[in-house]
């Protein structure tokens, strides 16, 4: 439960690909709060990714919203291999140290919500607990590598894994307990067994995780073989590649027609055509090649 008084604080953690969504995920929280709910953007980026504020101006027109970048040096976690190739994963791990509130909340860029995400917070109870996050499989599911990591830590296969794409702190919880330095610790001895980088540190490290609903992280996968998504109740999580914003994926991404939806509503939909005339989308489409692959051949059979 948010501490009273406290506005309701949202972390991303922002780099030059990601921009765009962010602004988006950021717009569909704006959309859906109350009026009075005073909300603070806390806009986490790395020393050489420095967002451009202009594509925030928008959403900080609105009443009670404040949106500031924060720089944060990863450096403890430059030598960490994993999947996703940016140290941008791991800016989440700060949140509570930078933080002023008691339950701030950290966010993926590549999300949209159709509630308020305040209702996220109230709804979990995080006594005890120095985070909480969505479940979204269990530990005897995960790969063999991340398996065995967990093991280490006394996780059974029956206990649940989480989605470290969102997740609500409790701040005192979080630092009381050390979780920070567990995870540069365990990153500076197994740098080579974090295969989802921060979330495999978190569900090493962290002893107790509260469970938020699973409806806020409806997950979208670019694959014709997942859930619909109900987009009257919680929100989307774009999880995987090619995301709804890649190249070819309005004609490709089983999901894409609500992210351009929530495009539209920003504003921002009419000037999606230009990423085709950009030459780091067309790198990124080169370095997912093989999950583009998969989707040739699947609109193939």
């Amino acid at each position: 439960m948010a501490a009273t008084g406290d506005p309701l604080e949202v972390w991303m953690a922002v780099d030059a690909a990601s921009e765009l969504s962010a602004i988006i995920a950021a717009a569909s929280i704006v959309r859906h709060r109350p009026a009075e709910t005073r909300t603070r953007f806390r806009i986490a980026h790395l020393p050489a990714d420095a967002p451009r504020m202009k594509g925030w101006a928008q959403i900080a027109k609105a009443p009670g919203v404040c949106v500031s970048p924060v720089e944060v040096d990863a450096r403890e976690f430059g030598h960490c291999k994993g999947m996703f190739g940016s140290l941008a994963v791991f800016l989440r791990l700060y949140i509570p140290s930078l933080s002023s509130v008691r339950h701030p909340v950290y966010i993926d860029t590549d999300t949209v919500f159709f509630e308020d995400i305040g209702r996220m917070v109230s709804e979990v109870d995080c006594s005890g607990w120095p985070l909480a996050m969505p479940p979204i499989s269990r530990c005897g599911d995960r790969v063999p590598l991340e398996r065995a990591l967990l093991a280490r830590f006394g996780k059974s296969d029956a206990d649940p894994y989480f989605c470290s794409g969102m997740c609500v702190f409790d701040r005192e919880e979080f630092l009381r307990d050390g979780i920070f330095d567990a995870c540069v610790s365990l990153a500076r001895t197994s740098p080579g067994e974090l295969p989802f980088c921060d979330q495999s540190l978190l569900n090493a490290v962290c002893p107790h995780v509260g469970m938020l609903d699973r409806r806020w992280n409806q997950t979208a996968f670019p694959d014709r073989n997942g859930c619909e998504i109900d987009r009257s109740r919680g929100g989307a999580h774009f999880i995987g590649a090619p995301k709804p914003w890649d190249l070819f994926a309005e004609f490709l991404h089983p999901h894409a027609r609500v992210w351009i939806d929530e495009a539209g509503v920003c504003g921002l939909s009419q000037s999606l055509w230009r990423r085709y005339f950009r030459r780091d989308d067309w790198r990124r489409a080169w370095r997912i090649r093989r999950q583009y692959r998969r989707w040739f051949s699947e609109g193939s059979k």
